[in-house]
């Protein structure tokens, strides 16, 4: 995945606008900071996920 696509999955599922995460992600070694966010980004959509597909398993179980 591209720098580019990882900025937009942070900003929409973190709430963070392109000059708050360009502040967030000076450039370091590796793109450490942006893969660090990145990955906190998909943590809080998985539970997003798992939360509505719950919710879905236990209305059809009723």
């Amino acid at each position: 995945m591209s720098k580019s696509e990882k900025a937009e999955v942070i900003m929409k599922a973190l709430g963070f606008t392109r000059a708050e995460l360009k502040a967030m992600t000076t450039p370091d070694d590796g793109d450490k900071r942006l893969n660090r966010l990145y990955e906190m980004a998909k943590d809080k959509v998985d539970k997003a996920v798992d939360t509505e597909w719950r919710q879905t398993q236990t209305l059809s179980l009723s």
